[in-house]
């Protein structure tokens, strides 16, 4: 082959490998291209309230406790569709707050994820834009919370833009799922419909297991990187609760309670652990994306909630600060009729859960016991000792200050030293 031949096919395959590595690098995702940047500024921190109807402990907490945050977010409603139907259920209590309060505070509308079969015509996001103008008319902003599946967020993309064209005075936010990062159309999503900001939720049961912590501290942190890779500002959504989840016996979740009696005699539960969510906002305080504004707590804690933490132990986490390592007291206690009463303590200002077991052991002769329907025997030897099992009666830890009796026994003799242990 002539030289000028040959070198003229040495340019064209470099015009060709040039071109090939044009093409592979412009079409990588670009999230892995986008810088990051940092801050270790204060975390804005907003709140959720859940409740639909609202006890004077839940107003309480809003008048007294909400105040410091940067934002409160109200559940106002919740809107369901069903057989080519649309239904809406306002909840009265945040909407006369948001009344008398007109322009301070976000109200949310909660859309079940079976909505997802209108495809999100336009009556369809016309209805849910009809809604909006009859209850949220109060709202310094409104918040979407709708599970879309992720592979229908193209059309959910719909529903948002006909939104911002009907409010174009509103601020108009939604909550996101990560498993959209997964997806192109989220980015899609986040640049045809001109969001000021979402709200990315990093708690929940999926993908987590059985008995596990309700959100995984690491995963919260790569999400947040995640999010700030594709360039709009967002929110963190944490949670500080607690759920009782039914398994069936295929594996699946067949019902979940947060609050209220829970009535089912298998459950595992999935909570907030406070220690390790300390830790993510310790984090958080030394760097976190310049583009993360902050975080938005799910739940705001009341008085008489069971699942949920404290105000004391919710004020120490999201400063940063972990809570302390607290531990229920057990003690033996003699009443008037020789009888020795096993008493079990939450001295603390923490809910803390239930001892798996205790043990008791003694140097005597025990002719009787008796052990509530908490607890049953794993192990029992009159002379020696016994060793209780708890039977998982409740999933509702154990309040600040609350005492509960476990069991009594009566010895031969003059009652021995009893030791007590939780193995």
């Amino acid at each position: 082959m002539p030289l000028l031949l040959q070198r003229d096919f040495h340019l064209l395959y470099l015009l060709i490998l040039g071109l090939f590595s044009l093409f592979h690098f412009s079409s990588c995702d670009h999230k892995k291209l986008t810088s990051i940047e940092f801050t270790n500024s204060d975390i804005p921190q907003e709140v959720y309230v859940w409740q639909r109807v609202w006890t004077d402990e839940v107003k309480s907490a809003v008048m007294t406790r909400a105040p410091d945050f940067d934002h409160t977010v109200f559940l106002t409603a919740e809107i369901s569709y069903h057989s080519e139907e649309w239904t809406c259920q306002p909840f009265q209590y945040p909407l006369q707050h948001a009344r008398e309060h007109s322009g301070e505070c976000g109200l949310a509308f909660r859309i079940h994820a079976n909505a997802a079969k209108s495809r999100w015509s336009e009556s369809a996001s016309e209805q849910i834009a009809q809604f909006l103008r009859t209850y949220a008319g109060d709202a310094k902003f409104i918040q979407i919370d709708y599970d879309c599946p992720s592979k229908k967020l193209a059309d959910y993309t719909k529903l948002l833009i006909h939104l911002k064209n009907q409010f174009p005075d509103k601020t108009i936010e939604i909550t996101c799922l990560p498993d959209w990062l997964n997806y192109p159309e989220f980015a899609a999503l986040l640049q045809q419909t001109g969001l000021t900001r979402y709200i990315m939720q990093v708690h929940g049961i999926s993908g987590h297991g059985k008995g596990r912590a309700l959100c995984n501290p690491d995963h919260a942190y790569k999400t947040a990187l995640a999010c700030a890779e594709l360039g709009k500002p967002f929110l963190i959504a944490l949670p500080t609760y607690r759920h009782a989840i039914n398994y069936g016996t295929d594996g699946k979740v067949h019902s979940i309670a947060s609050e209220g009696h829970y009535q089912q005699t298998s459950y595992e539960v999935a909570s907030a652990d406070p220690f390790q969510l300390s830790l993510l906002i310790q984090r958080w305080q030394e760097q976190r994306p310049i583009l993360m504004q902050g975080v938005i707590w799910y739940r705001l804690p009341v008085s008489t909630d069971r699942m949920n933490w404290t105000w004391d132990t919710f004020q120490k986490v999201r400063h940063g600060e972990h809570p302390t390592l607290a531990e229920l007291d057990l003690a033996i206690i003699a009443t008037k009729d020789d009888l020795q009463q096993l008493i079990m303590t939450n001295n603390s200002k923490q809910r803390l859960d239930w001892p798996v077991s205790v043990r008791l052991d003694w140097q005597g002769f025990c002719i009787a016991s008796h052990l509530t329907d908490h607890f049953s025997t794993e192990q029992f030897e009159r002379s020696k000792g016994i060793t209780i099992q708890w039977k998982k009666t409740s999933p509702y830890p154990i309040a600040p200050g609350e005492t509960i009796h476990l069991g009594s026994f009566r010895f031969n003799e003059n009652a021995p030293s009893i030791k007590i242990s939780t193995p």
